[in-house]
């Protein structure tokens, strides 16, 4: 089976759809299928990070191409045709599935990208070359949170519309099935797959403790993503008064404004010596951050748009064997169990949060017991290789 995965997202370096992608690749080819990615993403390229300047490559035996790249210190692309250089890569894009298709026949395109343009026009390739078009969804329609009188009139289009044009879509929960089901033309097909991420390189990191016991956030720091990075803040500073000594590091990049909210909230609590907001790490720094993290902690905010799928970030983290500090959100706890595989604290609540983590310091023998226990239920239920074969199987069914 030849497959090919379209991206929005950068690769092979990025955040949770970036990891997806590759367990999806690795697990491709575990059970014989080609794959190859074809990144969307604009790559800004400089003196300092001359990898990006690479338009194709190959990351774990997976194939991949670039579509955009431009140098950051060009101000007339970066800031005037930019969108040019993006209808380009889409152009790019669409040219590499074509030439792909004529060296060996590809039997389905997998899209992971919610973006209009790129929906409509690599339904337009995939039925001219007559190639099966699935897509990948882990959350609700992002339209769906359009308030505007025209926005909503925009989104009732899209969701009566777009998902039309899949011969198939993988969703992450019954939650997602249930409300796609009804979105879907008639002889289309839903697969349900939880996310999978390849957990070798984050089990196999040695444990190297670092000079400071911290607890760590990984993720966006954009306040549309909900992840309650604020709400983690104000909860770590009522634990300080027991833990004076403990630090927090969040890692990740995303709005300006919402990160400077977040430095804000540090600087009014006045724990500049205890919270870190140390930015984008590489991949291979980040796993070390997770591996040597006292406690890893997602305190997300109960967001109906954003639960229906179960985070990847979640499962990076019971990968690691340590403790794990979640919110009660249902799809999440349909999974893991309070006390058994994970801990857990009420949604958008900051003293329960607090008091969770308090007690998984002040019991933390229990504590590393119950995330070694986290991390033998995800090597068990989110496998890629098992999940992949799931899609090849669906694929062939469509």
């Amino acid at each position: 089976m030849n497959i090919i995965i379209v991206t929005g997202s950068p690769f092979p370096e990025g955040m949770a759809p970036t990891n997806r992608i590759i367990s999806y690749g690795k697990g491709f080819i575990a059970n014989n299928a080609k794959v190859k990615v074809i990144s969307l993403y604009p790559y800004k390229y400089s003196v300092n990070n001359k990898d990006l300047m690479i338009s194709k490559g190959n990351f774990d035996n997976i194939k991949y191409e670039r579509t955009v790249l431009f140098n950051e210190k060009n101000k007339l692309l970066k800031y005037k045709l930019l969108k040019f250089l993006q209808l380009y890569g889409l152009y790019k894009g669409l040219c590499i599935i074509i030439k792909e298709n004529k060296k060996e026949k590809i039997d389905t395109l997998i899209l992971h990208s919610n973006v209009l343009l790129y929906i409509f026009s690599f339904k337009f390739i995939t039925k001219i070359l007559k190639i099966k078009y699935i897509q990948e969804k882990s959350e609700f329609p992002f339209v769906l949170k359009k308030r505007t009188f025209l926005g909503k009139i925009y989104a009732k289009f899209y969701v009566n519309t777009v998902y039309k044009l899949f011969d198939g879509i993988l969703v992450e929960s019954q939650r997602l099935y249930d409300f796609f089901i009804t979105k879907i033309k008639k002889n289309s097909k839903l697969l349900i797959v939880p996310p999978t991420i390849d957990p070798n390189s984050i089990v196999d990191e040695p444990i190297n403790p670092f000079n400071d016991e911290y607890i760590f956030y990984c993720g966006s720091l954009s306040k549309d993503k909900k992840d309650g990075v604020d709400i983690l803040i104000y909860a770590f500073n009522k634990i300080l008064n027991k833990f004076p000594k403990i630090k927090l590091f969040i890692a990740g990049t995303g709005d300006l404004n919402y990160i400077n909210f977040l430095k804000d909230i540090i600087n009014n609590l006045n724990i500049n010596k205890n919270v870190q907001i140390i930015g984008e790490l590489k991949k291979n720094e980040l796993i070390k951050y997770l591996k040597n993290a006292k406690i890893l902690a997602l305190a997300k905010e109960n967001d109906y748009l954003q639960s229906g799928g179960f985070s990847s970030k979640v499962i990076e983290y019971l990968y690691t064997g340590n403790p794990v500090v979640l919110t009660d959100l249902g799809i999440t706890t349909s999974y893991l169990k309070d006390k058994e595989t994970a801990f857990f604290a009420e949604p958008n609540n900051i003293d329960s949060f607090a008091n969770v983590l308090i007690f998984v310091l002040e019991n933390y023998d229990f504590a590393v017991k119950v995330g070694k226990s986290g991390q033998q239920f995800a090597l068990k239920y989110f496998d890629y290789i098992t999940h992949t074969k799931r899609i090849i199987n669906f694929i062939d069914s469509l």
